[in-house]
């Protein structure tokens, strides 16, 4: 999950230096003048069965450093990477992702970094296991600024039977909804209508409960880049960077109609490029 911290002292942020800065980027944050969080995911198959713990691996520090450093440069602001429990560096374990337990957890992480940094609050993004997170988040917050969760699991569309232990309980954040609506968080939510991993009717089902208890709600589509159509992180950093600018809807469906064009033309003119680069008959 992203972050970008709301700075109660910004003057006294910047003193801390690149030092600092560093500190947090390694730790896994996202960082922003305002906290924007993103809860990035992998993606991992639903089983009767136990789910394995993901293979441990080092975590390469470098590329989230690069990372966050380019989400600064995007939202123009502090940007901290918050790796979700049992990958990328976090300790726990995967196998209990999508929990009430992940979500006490990530809240509580977010405390954690708001009494360190003096921060007033977090805007926060996130990619689909990350984005269910934020869902659950909002209901537990009062100091959310924009929240924008790209292909997430917002609605459990059926009944499935849940554990005897309460914090191992399914996170549905459609089941929150009364707490939501108390949220003085904007909440911009991007869908990739074509999306083959989390169907598009867990962010619609979100949307309409959402409003018929009162709450408001914003919804971007996009064109994600990879086969299954889940992966919209680019965009959905590119909303919250509008988001924290104050830009209107309108002007932020504008701003992203243009750049999902511009990655469709960037996309299609390497893809003739390459097939330029074939070589031909008579050379094989």
């Amino acid at each position: 999950m992203g972050l970008f911290p709301r700075e109660r002292h910004r003057a006294q942020a910047e003193a801390r230096g690149q030092a600092d800065r560093a500190g947090r980027e390694g730790t896994g944050g996202e960082a922003g003048g305002s906290f924007v969080g993103r809860f990035f995911n992998r993606v991992f198959g639903a089983s009767r069965k136990p789910a394995a713990e993901p293979k441990a691996e080092e975590p390469d520090i470098k590329k989230f450093i690069g990372r966050v450093r380019d989400i600064s440069r995007t939202t123009g602001t502090t940007a901290i990477f918050l790796a979700r429990m049992g990958i990328d560096g976090s300790s726990g374990s995967h196998r209990e992702r999508r929990t009430m337990l992940e979500l006490r957890v990530m809240n509580a992480a977010l405390d954690a970094l708001k009494r360190r940094h003096g921060y007033e609050g977090f805007q926060l993004v996130g990619q689909s296991g990350g984005s269910t997170l934020i869902g659950g988040i909002l209901a537990l917050r009062d100091d959310i600024g924009c929240a924008v969760p790209g292909s997430g699991r917002l609605a459990r569309l059926r009944e499935t039977r849940q554990p005897h232990d309460p914090a191992l309980r399914r996170l549905d954040p459609s089941s929150m909804i009364p707490g939501i609506v108390r949220s003085r968080a904007r909440i911009l939510v991007v869908t990739d209508p074509s999306d083959q991993v989390v169907h598009r009717e867990h962010q619609d089902t979100f949307i309409k409960d959402l409003e018929q208890a009162g709450g408001h709600i914003d919804q971007f589509y996009v064109r994600a880049r990879d086969e299954k159509h889940h992966g919209v992180s680019a965009y959905a950093i590119f909303v919250t960077a509008g988001c924290m600018r104050g830009e209107s809807y309108r002007q932020i469906a504008r701003n992203l109609d243009e750049q999902v064009a511009e990655k469709i033309k960037a996309r299609r003119k390497a893809k003739a490029q390459e097939k330029a680069d074939e070589p031909g008959e008579a050379a094989r």
